[in-house]
């Protein structure tokens, strides 16, 4: 029994070392104007170079039946970046009440956008646990919602945005307590270029904040350096309690839980159909529609497990 404990501790604490040692966007030096880029840079993988996802090759039998962690990425994972039939979308919903009645199984639905958005989507699952803004505002499904500490509210950086693009008529501003994020349809209008221009230099005054524009996407946010999805893995993965993880996403803003999960020997999926694409994840998937099969696969590894139990 001792020998068996010790070799327990030794496992944890070689997991949270592996966990504790994958550098976050935020961790990366330099002008906030440059750390995004930095990061992506520094992406060990193409796309076109990953394995596709397969969970009945890529999950041990020996996993099968323990205690699961499952990050999911709502835009553009779950569901489409644009529009999405109303029946694809019910049968996600289905999907992820199946998931979430299985007591062994901890699913969270992650967003960089606002709390409010995310419920809209998701709201009415039971056990469902959300995380928004980048995982500063967490509501856990069994305990009260709170905030990230490290990270604060943008109050005074949102009214200097604010102060830049209230006359410009192309630009819409999402309602955020700690991030600020703007979309630009028109990035070649000759108005929304002298705004960037502005805001690149408004960036210099908050440098907590890193100045943002995601590839293919066109807004622009302003993320604090503390505002991590890959935070709140490295703290759901302390506990030692998993026997298998999985992370999937398919923006930069994703790639800290990506890499953390991946840096603990669990499952990573990166959602692109971009081959050239650069990433952390071990996986990959194309769009929406994958991740809906994959998650059909993941009920059913469960419930054949389930049923060898009984």
């Amino acid at each position: 029994m001792v020998q068996i404990k010790l070799l327990v501790s030794v496992i944890l604490v070689a997991a949270l070392s592996v966990v504790n040692g994958y550098k976050l966007m935020g961790e990366f030096g330099g002008s906030n104007l440059q750390i995004a880029n930095a990061f992506a840079n520094e992406l060990p993988h193409q796309v076109q170079d990953l394995v596709r996802y397969q969970p009945a090759t890529h999950i041990t039998v020996q996993q099968h039946s323990g205690r699961w962690l499952i990050m999911l990425d709502s835009n553009g994972c779950l569901k489409s970046l644009s529009s999405q039939p109303k029946e694809q979308l019910e049968s996600v919903h289905r999907l992820l009440t199946a998931l979430c009645a299985d007591t062994r199984n901890d699913v969270w639905v992650t967003s960089g956008t606002n709390l409010e958005y995310v419920l809209r989507h998701w709201r009415g699952i039971p056990r469902l646990n959300f995380a928004a803004e980048h995982a500063s505002i967490i509501v856990p499904h069994d305990k009260a919602p709170y905030n990230d500490r490290e990270v604060p509210k943008v109050n005074a950086l949102r009214d200097a945005v604010r102060s830049i693009t209230e006359n410009n008529f192309e630009t819409t501003a999402f309602q955020m307590d700690h991030t600020v994020v703007l979309i630009h349809p028109n990035p070649r209008d000759s108005g929304v270029r002298t705004m960037i221009k502005e805001l690149e230099l408004l960036a210099e005054r908050f440098p907590d904040y890193i100045y943002l524009r995601q590839p293919g996407l066109n807004h622009i946010e302003f993320k604090h350096k503390k505002a991590d999805k890959g935070k709140l893995v490295q703290k759901l993965l302390a506990s030692g309690r998993y026997s298998y993880g999985l992370a999937i996403g398919d923006k930069l803003i994703d790639e800290g839980m990506l890499g953390v999960m991946r840096e603990a020997n669990f499952g990573s999926v990166k959602v692109s159909s971009n081959g050239e694409e650069k990433t952390t994840a071990q996986y990959r998937l194309s769009d929406y529609n994958d991740v809906e099969r994959m998650l059909t696969e993941l009920v059913n590894i469960r419930a054949a497990s389930s049923s060898r139990r009984r």
